[in-house]
């Protein structure tokens, strides 16, 4: 016997992918390795260099391999961001961010559906955000708020730092979280 749980994915931005890395994926999954267990024999769907799935023989197995893949993945990834996500047989969660070479831990929040819902919204103001002020690496100021994927913020020049922390309260007030930020606006000048 053994610990069985439910595997599933999801895209949180299109993943692009490096083709003779998947294969390179496919084959280490394909072999023998005695560290390979439920993601033996994974595919990696893809149209072109854009990921479009993750394919099993069975979406619910023994995936005591799920870190091991999740790290392998990262490899694979050259941009965007995925999810995946476990569900014990006991109805354990777990799961990994996926980005470029990088592997975070999810957890499980339990909140009410008010909240999730001004939750759900902040994340899209997030996306919003991400699309207006999408800079390279070497300009980012803010990475990973709230670990909600690789969101690169462009700040304008002469913006100063209580600005940042004006609209970081802005984004947050909806949720109720407390930031320590008061609201009177605070000199950059030492």
């Amino acid at each position: 016997m053994g610990y069985c749980s439910e595997f599933r994915y999801e895209f949180l931005e299109e993943v692009e992918v490096n083709l003779s890395k998947v294969q390179e994926l496919e084959n280490f999954f394909a072999s023998d390795n005695p560290d390979v267990y439920g993601f033996y024999g994974v595919k990696l769907e893809t149209n072109g260099e854009k990921l479009q799935g993750i394919k099993l023989e069975d979406d619910y197995a023994k995936f005591y391999d799920c870190q091991l893949f999740a790290q392998k993945l990262a490899e694979v990834v050259v941009q965007g961001c995925i999810r995946l996500h476990f569900i014990g047989e006991d109805g354990n969660y777990w799961g990994y961010e996926v980005t470029p070479g990088k592997v975070q831990d999810l957890c499980a929040v339990s909140m009410t559906a008010e909240e999730q819902a001004a939750w759900r919204q902040f994340r899209e103001e997030l996306k919003v955000l991400k699309a207006l002020y999408q800079v390279p690496d070497d300009k980012v100021l803010v990475k990973g708020i709230l670990g909600t994927g690789p969101h690169n913020f462009k700040i304008p020049p002469g913006t100063t730092a209580g600005d940042v922390k004006a609209i970081l309260k802005w984004l947050f007030t909806d949720l109720k979280v407390d930031l320590g930020i008061d609201d009177k606006p605070q000199s950059d000048e030492s």
